[in-house]
C-alpha cells in the first residue's frame, strides 16, 4: 500500500503537552486542511496560521485543563511549571490565561523563566512527536481523513513510561548542552 501522497499538499497543525504523567488532548489549529478558522489575520481574513487569540484559546481550553488533569490536584501536585518554546509573541497570551487560571481553587501554574527560545534538543516533545510521526508513516495513510485520524491514535496512545522517561532526561539534556556550549547535543 502507498503512502498518503495528496496532489495538493494537506497540512495538520496541533498543539499538544507532554508530562511525566501522559500527554494532553491535541488541539487542531488554523492552518489545518479542512478546519474552518474562526480566528481571522490583520487584514480581517480567515486565519492560515496560528494567531496570538487562538494561541491564547489553545491555552485556556487545552492545554491548562489537561495538565491540570494530569497533575492533579491532591495525589500529585498542585503546583507546576508550564514550559513552552519562548516565542516572543508568546508571552502575553501565556500570561493572560495564567492569571485567569490561577485564580481557581487548588491550582499554581508557573510560565517556566529563563527557556531559551528555538531549543528543541532541550524539549523532550520533539523526541515525542519523531516517535509518534514514525508510527503514524508506518501505517500508511491513504487521504488526510485517515491520516489525522492516525495522529490523534498515535498521540493517545503513546504509554506514560515513555513520557515520564523523556522528561527523566531533561537532567542529561541540560548538562550535554552546557558541555556543548549551547550547540546541537545527541538527543
Amino acid at each position: 500500500v502507498e503512502a498518503f501522497k495528496p496532489s495538493r499538499p494537506a497540512c495538520l497543525n496541533v498543539y499538544g503537552g507532554v508530562t511525566r504523567y501522559g500527554t494532553t488532548k491535541l488541539h487542531v489549529v488554523s492552518g489545518t486542511t479542512k478546519h474552518k478558522s474562526k480566528y481571522t489575520n490583520g487584514l480581517g481574513q480567515p486565519s492560515r496560521n496560528i494567531v496570538i487569540p487562538e494561541y491564547k484559546d489553545v491555552l485556556v481550553e487545552t492545554l491548562l485543563p489537561e495538565g491540570k488533569r494530569l497533575f492533579g490536584t491532591t495525589e500529585r501536585m498542585n503546583t507546576w511549571v508550564f514550559q513552552q518554546d519562548n516565542d516572543p509573541t508568546h508571552n502575553k497570551p501565556v500570561q493572560e490565561a495564567l492569571q485567569a487560571f490561577n485564580k481557581k481553587p487548588r491550582t499554581r501554574v508557573e510560565k517556566l523563566q529563563d527557556w531559551p527560545p528555538s531549543s528543541p534538543d532541550l524539549s523532550p516533545i520533539e523526541n515525542l512527536w519523531a516517535i509518534v510521526d514514525a508510527k503514524v508513516q508506518a501505517r500508511g495513510c491513504k487521504d488526510f481523513d485517515e491520516f489525522q485520524a492516525a495522529v490523534f491514535e498515535e498521540w493517545a496512545a503513546v504509554p506514560q513510561e515513555l513520557c515520564a522517561n523523556l522528561i527523566g532526561s531533561m537532567t542529561k539534556r541540560v548538562a550535554a548542552c552546557i558541555k556543548q556550549e549551547g550547540g546541537k547535543i545527541n538527543f
